[in-house]
């Protein structure tokens, strides 16, 4: 009798166990919707743009591809070593390799530029708020904008230990392997350092400030930048302790609106409340977590993967599925829509992870950019420091009342690379041109339509979106031909358009310009060209309808040619 039980008890066991293992195998060995075989073997981590994703293979080739695994454009690149792959909040991809090689593409699959740095990259470019791209070296980092102009270089005083992160409007903080995390500003002027004893576990972007993981305490600050009141330049950075609380450290920090997401190496995930720190959901997954992890937000749901993982956490904060993946060398990603995607060298395959019902596109909320990712909002969420969209609290003058000599000053630094150096400063005196909201202290005079038209012409020189706002505002306020032109100019050199504004902007100026002006017109060719070579697929299908608008509208023949021939050289 006792036999039969033990035997009955050893046969419910191993059934117990063998079901067990049969779920979990088909956990990871479950059918594809779809794979693709790629021409060359995978070289990098893929990255994603709302519904499409970008891979970069061993024959020089950028892929882009759509969740049902169809093609939907194949660019060639110039030979890479060890590349890294990232893109910016427009779709602009950026690809940089050991060789110190940077190279960018349009999410339309435009070839934009390329530049060859001194040194390698350490890691993918890095795209702050404001558009501009930086790079980091053993030595040096690279500011460049999104036209492929290196702004500034700014020796490191030790070799960085990882990548960098904003911390804060116009602050950006890059721990470095001496135990430091230096703090500087988008000028390129070192404001303090931060002395991390027993070194960095975790730094993330924060709204106006950062997140900070040291020694088992984990920190949020809010950064200010202070100016002189006699000079209107940057000179400290303030901080201020908003919370912080002990307890270990997590692997990675996300932002996400007024929720922290907070990723444990055990499987663990806290939702904590970003105004007080406090703990709003717990749960934990049943697989360990590692490094590089790809979080994004999406209608609410949080989707993680990590190499041999993927989970899904529901906007009700319980765990909504997660999946064991095959072990490979590329970390997966998660499209908004729940689609997952894996790599595996040649091999692409798609997974219905986390299917919607969708009757619109699937609105993400990027995390505020955490370390080695470029996942952000789409915009800055606050102007650059010293510009306001009001008015100026410094007291402002124009030397000796000669405007044209401070204007000639600015296009000149701009002209040698040298404008990095000011731009804080020169930045807030353009405003107060342009706006013509603050006369001077010393000499009071109202500034020509003609000094104001240079103002917005160099705004748009420094190529950063954070003075998009302040030309849309001027935009908003004049009737002036000329200076509509110029303001066009602008946004047509800033080229990023994340909302739709810089295209509805340029076509009103137009409206109020009319027919017969063809500066504005000439402009707004060239503006509408540049928006749709740089923008994403919605950027560059507005630019062109736009194009299209003015090749069919009333002006001069030569004129409408000129709308068709940019519409042309988009179309190649």
């Amino acid at each position: 009798m006792h036999r039969q039980y033990a035997a009955a008890f050893l046969g419910l066991t191993l059934s117990l166990f063998g079901t067990i293992a049969a779920a979990a195998q088909t956990a990871q060995n479950e059918q594809a919707q779809w794979s693709a075989v790629m021409a060359g073997e995978t070289r990098c981590d893929p990255v994603v743009y709302g519904e499409q994703f970008y891979t970069l293979s061993s024959d020089h080739a950028l892929n882009c591809l759509n969740t049902t695994g169809s093609f939907i454009w194949r660019r060639t690149l110039e030979r890479t070593a060890k590349p890294f792959l990232s893109i910016t909040d427009s779709g602009v991809l950026l690809v940089a390799d050991a060789a110190g090689k940077v190279q960018a593409i349009s999410g339309q699959g435009i070839y934009l530029w390329s530049l060859k740095l001194s040194e390698p990259a350490l890691f993918a470019p890095y795209s702050a708020a404001d558009g501009r791209i930086y790079v980091l070296t053993q030595t040096s980092l690279y500011c460049i904008s999104i036209k492929g102009k290196i702004r500034q270089q700014l020796q490191l005083p030790a070799a960085p230990a990882q990548q960098l992160c904003e911390a804060g409007s116009g602050v950006l903080a890059l721990p470095l392997i001496n135990r430091e995390v230096l703090m500087i500003s988008s000028s390129g002027e070192p404001l303090s350092t931060r002395a991390v004893k027993n070194g960095l576990s975790v730094l993330a972007a924060a709204p106006g400030g950062y997140i900070i993981g040291s020694e088992g305490l984990l920190s949020y600050y809010r950064t200010a930048l202070t100016a002189s009141s006699a000079q209107n330049t940057v000179n400290r950075l303030e901080e201020q302790l908003v919370w912080h609380f002990q307890e270990g450290v997590p692997l990675c920090v996300h932002v996400f609106g007024n929720e922290v997401l907070c990723a444990y190496s055990n499987g663990t995930v806290q939702l904590r409340s970003l105004a007080d720190g406090s703990l709003l959901q717990l749960l934990t997954f049943g697989s360990t977590l590692t490094l590089p992890l790809y979080c994004i937000k999406a209608d609410g749901d949080y989707y993680l993967a990590c190499k041999g993982f993927a989970g899904a956490i529901g906007s009700n904060g319980t765990i909504k599925r997660e999946k064991k993946l095959a072990a490979t060398p590329f970390v997966p990603v998660i499209t908004p829509g729940g689609i997952l995607i894996t790599v595996d060298d040649w091999v692409i395959s798609g997974w219905n992870f986390d299917t919607k019902i969708l009757k619109a596109a699937p609105i993400q909320e990027r995390s505020a950019v955490s370390a080695g990712k470029t996942e952000h909002s789409t915009a800055p969420q606050a102007l650059h420091p010293g510009v306001s969209a009001g008015t100026q609290a410094i007291p402002f003058f124009v030397p000796y009342g000669d405007t044209e000599a401070l204007l000639t000053r600015i296009e000149a630094s701009i002209a040698q690379g040298t404008a990095y150096q000011q731009e804080t400063a020169d930045a807030a005196v353009l405003e107060i041109i342009l706006l013509n909201n603050k006369r001077s202290a010393v000499l009071p005079y109202n500034f020509t339509v003609y000094e104001q038209a240079q103002a917005a012409e160099l705004l748009g020189k420094f190529e950063s979106l954070a003075y998009r706002p302040v030309l849309l505002e001027a935009a908003r306020r004049t009737t002036e031909p000329v200076l509509a032109t110029e303001i066009i100019r602008a946004l047509g050199s800033i080229t990023a358009d994340p909302d739709g504004k810089s295209i509805q902007t340029i076509q009103d100026l137009l409206k109020r310009s009319g027919v017969r002006q063809l500066a504005p017109a000439y402009a707004a060719c060239e503006a509408l060209a540049e928006i749709a070579k740089y923008g994403d697929k919605t950027a560059a299908d507005g630019a062109v309808k736009a194009l299209f608008a003015i090749a069919a509208g009333a002006y001069p023949e030569s004129l409408r040619q000129y709308a068709r021939q940019k519409i042309q050289t988009i179309v190649e």
